[in-house]
């Protein structure tokens, strides 16, 4: 796989306004399948991962329209949010653990899993409370957008220097003399 520049990753993340994430989630999964032959779909993954983000909005938009603008007290709203959030942070968390579990083996430390999830949550949670009427919502949306890409590009630096490793690797398995050359 190639190295894909982390600044890159907190542009695209930026320009699509988070829906990058799925492109993201399912590149590293598709990469890591691939290059160690693993017994995984990553498709199916990140379809998971759409269904479990998106589709609860929906279900809960249709409740709204139907029963009224809050047929609900503000603690289930709150309750829904956290938990999209975290089913993202939860998929990003298993994604992060296979990955690391490589790393380990060919870095002498990997990227700190739980802090990333974490941030990663927080930031999904106050994107999700952020009231729409709040003066300069969209720039504070942008803004935590552009945090949370800034949160997978720590992942990526991560990743690139695995890959990296890993081409040296092939590269001397397939030809030791010019192997020293890279």
């Amino acid at each position: 796989p190639r190295v894909w520049p982390a600044k890159r990753v907190i542009v695209f993340y930026g320009l699509t306004f988070g829906l990058y994430l799925y492109f993201w989630f399912h590149k590293n999964y598709r990469n890591f399948k691939n290059y160690k032959n693993l017994k995984l779909d990553p498709e199916l993954r990140t379809l998971w991962l759409f269904v479990f983000t998106t589709i609860p909005f929906f279900a809960y938009g249709t409740i709204l329209e139907k029963w009224g603008a809050h047929p609900f007290g503000p603690s289930i709203e709150i309750s829904f949010n956290v938990m999209v959030a975290g089913i993202e942070a939860a998929f990003l968390f298993f994604l992060f653990r296979m990955i690391s579990e490589f790393l380990n083996g060919e870095q002498k430390k990997s990227f700190p899993i739980l802090s990333i999830v974490s941030i990663f949550f927080v930031l999904s949670g106050i994107r999700k409370f952020l009231p729409s009427g709040l003066p300069y919502y969209w720039w504070l949306e942008f803004v935590l957008i552009l945090l949370q890409g800034g949160v997978l590009s720590i992942a990526q630096k991560h990743l690139n220097t695995y890959w990296t490793l890993e081409r040296k690797k092939l590269a001397e398995r397939e030809n030791p003399s010019t192997a020293r050359k890279i």
